[in-house]
């Protein structure tokens, strides 16, 4: 039997506040689910890595950075 292995990679890391976001979808109507989506622009300001946006909740440090850059 061959063994086949996949590499794993990471393009982005996202913090969410899911308190925030569940509020927010449940008030645009969205049923929440194990496939729901988030919106772009949800996404874009939650994106800590490779950048972090000006509204990111966090700034990874330049060592936490390099970490996740293991993952890409």
């Amino acid at each position: 039997m061959t063994e086949t292995l996949r590499q794993l990679a990471a393009s982005a890391a996202y913090l969410l506040d899911s308190r925030r976001l569940l509020e927010t979808l449940t008030a645009r109507g969205v049923k929440i689910g194990i496939a729901t989506s988030i919106p772009r622009g949800d996404l874009e300001v939650a994106q800590v890595f490779p950048t972090a946006g000006a509204d990111a909740p966090i700034r990874p440090t330049p060592e936490q950075t390099a970490l996740l850059s293991l993952f890409a």
